[in-house]
């Protein structure tokens, strides 16, 4: 018996050419229109920088006009590696993370990948299933931000035969690439600043959690820069421990600094929000910036440069990171800085210190 056709799955003619369902097409059909073998069709789908600027947008012509929709699956399984590079990262709502995943999505796409998105919430059982789930995609290569896992997810990794590379932060032995910086010298610079700024008391403020390896490196580092540039032998900080990352967070950490510490006189949030949380409760309090308590920040946020008086920050270059640890992925250290690429990160004095 012979099922009549749905109204769907007819030939529709778009622009004088006859368009064919997507699944009906072919990659010979897409060849046949273009005028090229199908090799060629399928070297502008995997590898288009092999194929002449003439004869790639003939092929990319015949796709739209056929509504092709290339397999990728049945790619990848010819293959065992598919054009598909994940991230794997804390949190999505943190802008600067976003920044960093937006340099490294513009750099992919440009070269003909896709990017996907694991997010951990800072918990390394978390990042262990999501890697072992990732891994069974068959990815082309794999970016992280964070250099601490559990031996079992630096185990899968080291044997998954793709290119990694971690991100924002600085260790000496890497899985394979590493695109970062040191916290803990960054917050060693940022308190000679302020000594050698007069100032006396500094506060760590700060979220730590059992995750966040990033955090626990820039808490050494003040701890360190306080011993040495201010000559406190005690703990001077307020951290908390929940991963919540708001501006109501700033507000908590002014209150309790102020009263665990009267005598301070510059809080060293580890993140702009926290400094504009501060920042914003402080004023409300009728308190000057940065006269009666300075505030800084950590990040380099775009909003760090609009508040009233700006933040002191250390300026990360998020998108940067992103578009080297793409580089990195897609050619390999070809370019002469190495497998471990630092990138620099600067003091932007704003008006709260």
């Amino acid at each position: 018996m012979t099922k009549p056709l749905q109204p769907d799955s007819l030939p529709v003619r778009t622009g004088g050419r006859r368009r064919l369902p997507s699944q009906s097409v072919t990659m010979i059909d897409v060849a046949r229109i273009a005028g090229v073998s199908a090799q060629t069709v399928s070297r502008v789908l995997n590898s288009p920088e092999t194929v002449s600027p003439q004869r790639r947008e003939r092929v990319l012509a015949a796709i739209r006009d056929t509504n092709y929709v290339h397999n990728a699956v049945a790619s990848n399984l010819a293959s065992s590696r598919s054009k598909t590079i994940a991230a794997i990262i804390p949190l999505i709502s943190n802008s600067i993370f976003a920044d960093t995943v937006q340099g490294l999505t513009q750099e992919l796409l440009s070269a003909g990948y896709q990017v996907i998105i694991g997010i951990t919430e800072y918990d390394s059982a978390k990042e262990e299933d999501i890697v072992r789930s990732i891994l069974g995609r068959r990815p082309h290569g794999i970016f992280m931000i964070g250099t601490h896992h559990t031996g079992k997810t630096r185990e899968l990794l080291e044997s998954a035969g793709v290119p990694v590379v971690e991100s924002w932060g600085w260790v000496a032995n890497p899985i394979d690439c590493l695109v970062g910086f040191s916290n803990r010298q960054a917050l060693i610079d940022l308190l000679a600043h302020l000594a050698q700024s007069g100032y006396r008391n500094p506060v760590f403020c700060g979220v730590v959690t059992e995750g966040d390896n990033r955090a626990e490196e820039r808490l050494k580092g003040f701890n360190y820069g306080l011993r040495k540039f201010f000559g406190h032998r005690g703990k001077r900080q307020v951290l908390l421990h929940e991963p919540v990352y708001t501006m109501a967070m700033g507000r908590t950490f002014l209150h309790k600094a102020l009263e665990q510490y009267p005598d301070a006189d510059v809080l060293v949030c580890t993140s702009d929000v926290f400094a504009a949380g501060a920042l914003l409760e402080a004023q409300r309090q009728g308190l000057r910036i940065p006269q009666d308590i300075a505030i800084t920040g950590f990040g380099g946020y775009e909003f760090a440069s609009e508040t009233n008086p700006s933040l002191t920050t250390v300026s990360i270059p998020a998108a940067e990171i992103g578009a080297a640890a793409a580089r990195l992925i897609i050619h390999g250290p070809a370019d002469g800085r190495g497998r471990r690429q630092k990138v620099g990160v600067q003091l932007t004095l704003g008006g709260s210190t």
